[in-house]
């Protein structure tokens, strides 16, 4: 018995080793996804991975399917994209026990839930791309998109959001189909709401500003000229700098100057108006800018800074031409439709609405946007609150106005004035030294102090501070002006000479014992004295007073035309009818600040081309001298000086 039961119990025990040791397969139990809900972006991918147990079963792989592939697509490998912006889907992975059999048998299983987000506009949310081009990035950023996400780099990324206040204000010029549609687009960003216009006259701190010199900040620029000037000295205080029209106030509104500018509107866009030197000024009048040839025989100004022949006007300047086209392209767009201006290639003239001469324009529109140019933009965008965007972007004036018209572009590829300059990324360094606050003139046995002049840091992005270290000038510091005349100062940082200015030593009792200047002024002096019509009864004996001084004025014919082209003293007469003769007198012995020595007489006029004034000077009746001035041909409205010294 015992034998037996030793028998069956080791062929049970064989029978269950045998169980275990043979050839089946182990079978998959359960499979899971890493993640159970998914939310993407349209067209963006996430890879689901999937996980089988036991670890060591045995199947045929895997296999996904999207319950609306139109929503959500998935790959054989598991990789989802989300494809219609706010829907959902279900994504299920299969595992095949066999490939030959279909996926969505009984075999195990698990699912996904996708919902995919709404469709962002261009340019927002997370961008997958690294962004390494300022302009790009700091258009990104103007409308919105997180630039820590999307630039890898922190120099660029700081650049970009210093650029991006441009691209910001021209937001709505993202992009355009055309030039016309781009011109329609500048057009109303340029007369939105927020546009403030500015009064001309008497008003000259704009230019003040805008035109400010980085050399000596006491001083403007001026178009057609090498020279700068004070800013003090403008035309209104007497022989000063101008602001030039550069698409001229005749040709926009048909009217002189001083009718167009009474009010606010075309003629008061400070975006047109730049320091301009007098005498170029006056010799452009209302002509069209643009091309004129030296040696035409028609070119009858020629002169270091400007030549002219009688329609057409050229700044020699590289600087002034850029400036020219870009401020004439500028009104060409803001007033399109409300005053319907335009540039066309023909000559225009007075009252025509538009200016000639295109293609000139367009080629001086290549010429660099320089600092100052784009430091008026600036000034005055504080004032009007819009800015020039060809200064800006000179390339959109090829969309605009030139052969890009019939393209479409976008902002973001085209690199801005800012960045040209080498302005962007680098508004706080350091650019140069200028001087300022400058004392010109002393009197004799007055004393000279270093502080009598200052130095200030002007940085790349056009903002000045007062400089605090050492610097020195070529007059010792407590000199005594013991001579009159002029000396020239040079102030210097270290060896560096910044800056250099005149100065002038006077005597004030000689000057005012023999000097005295005064422009008679047509409004003050004649024209509300009813002394302006060509009457015989104007013609009669005027008396007026100025200046505590008593004369009477006589003339023989013509009428007192207002201030001249100059606006200096007064025309008498026209270009029509000559006053003939004219005759000034002081009514008494003369007499001014008590002082009655008369050391010198003098006269300082102009009159019409090839003509000519005879001047004679009487004291107490008797002649003095006769002098006789002729303006030669094809000269500006130089101004004269005839006199005697007693």
């Amino acid at each position: 018995m015992r034998n037996k039961s030793l028998l069956l119990t080791f062929a049970s025990l064989f029978a269950l080793v045998g169980c275990n040791s043979g050839g089946g397969e182990i079978t998959p139990k359960n499979i899971t996804l890493n993640v159970n809900s998914l939310t993407l972006d349209v067209n963006e991918e996430y890879t689901l991975k999937a996980t089988v147990t036991p670890e060591n079963a045995k199947y045929d792989g895997i296999s996904w399917k999207s319950s609306n592939t139109t929503n959500v697509s998935v790959s054989s490998t598991g990789v989802v994209k989300g494809l219609i912006g706010e829907t959902t889907a279900t994504i299920t992975a299969y595992i095949d026990l066999n490939k030959n059999s279909s996926a969505d048998k009984n075999e195990p299983k698990a699912t996904c839930s996708v919902q995919v987000n709404k469709e962002k506009e261009e340019g927002k949310g997370k961008i997958k791309i690294e962004i390494t081009d300022i302009k790009k990035a700091a258009y990104l950023y103007s409308i919105g998109v997180d630039l820590d996400e999307t630039v890898p780099n922190e120099k660029i990324k700081i650049a970009a959001k210093k650029l991006a206040y441009q691209y910001d204000y021209y937001s709505s010029i993202a992009s355009w189909t055309n030039g016309e549609d781009l011109k329609n687009k500048l057009e109303t960003l340029l007369n939105d709401e927020s546009f403030v216009g500015i009064k001309y006259n008497s008003n000259w701190l704009p230019n003040q500003n805008a035109d400010e010199s980085e050399d000596n900040i006491d001083n403007v620029y001026l178009l057609y000229s090498q020279n700068e000037d004070l800013k003090t000295n403008t035309k209104s205080s007497g022989l000063g700098w101008d602001r030039e029209h550069l698409f001229c106030a005749s040709l926009l509104t048909g009217k002189s100057t001083s009718e167009a500018t009474k009010t606010v509107g075309i003629a008061t866009d400070f975006h047109n108006l730049y320091a301009s030197h007098t005498d170029g000024n006056n010799s452009r009048g209302n002509k069209n800018m643009g091309f004129v040839d030296i040696d035409d025989p028609a070119t009858n100004i020629k002169t270091e800074n400007y030549i002219s022949n009688p329609t057409t006007f050229m700044p020699t300047s590289s600087e002034d031409q850029g400036i020219a086209s870009r401020s004439i392209f500028y009104m060409a767009t803001k007033y399109a439709t409300s005053d319907g201006i335009y540039v066309r290639e023909a000559t225009c003239s007075s009252g025509d609405k538009c200016h000639g001469n295109l293609s000139t324009m367009l080629e001086w529109n290549k010429n660099d946007v320089t600092r100052h140019e784009l430091k008026h933009n600036e000034a005055i965008e504080e004032l009007q609150h819009n800015r020039n965007p060809y200064v800006d972007f000179p390339e959109l004036v090829d969309y605009v106005f030139g052969d890009k018209q019939d393209q479409a572009g976008t902002l973001a590829s085209l690199t801005p004035s800012v960045a040209k300059l080498g302005i962007l990324d680098h508004e706080n360094e350091f650019y140069k030294y200028a001087i300022g606050d400058v004392k010109l003139k002393y009197e004799l046995g007055e004393t000279f102090s270093k502080s009598d002049v200052s130095v200030y840091t002007i940085n790349k992005g056009f903002a000045k501070n007062k400089y605090t270290g050492e610097y020195s000038v070529s007059i010792e510091d407590g000199t005594t002006f013991n001579e009159l005349g002029t000396k020239t100062v040079n102030v210097s940082v270290g060896n560096e000479l910044i800056g250099t200015y005149t100065l002038e030593v006077v005597d004030t009792d000689v000057v005012r014992d023999s000097e005295y200047h005064h422009y008679f002024n047509y409004t003050e002096d004649f024209k509300d004295s009813g002394a302006a019509p060509d009457t015989p009864e104007a013609r009669a004996i005027t008396d007026f007073t100025f200046s505590g001084v008593d004369w009477k004025l006589t003339r023989e014919a013509g009428k007192i035309n207002g201030q001249g082209s100059g606006e200096l003293g007064t025309q008498f007469g026209t270009g029509t009818v000559s006053c003939q003769k004219i005759t000034l007198e002081s009514k008494d012995d003369f007499s001014y600040l008590g002082l009655d020595k008369i050391k010198a007489i003098y006269f300082e006029g102009n009159c019409a081309s090839k003509e000519s004034i005879t001047v004679k000077f009487y004291l107490n009746d008797v002649l003095l001298k006769t002098d006789t001035i002729t303006r030669p041909a094809n000269t500006g409205n130089i101004h004269y000086l005839a006199g005697v010294t007693l």
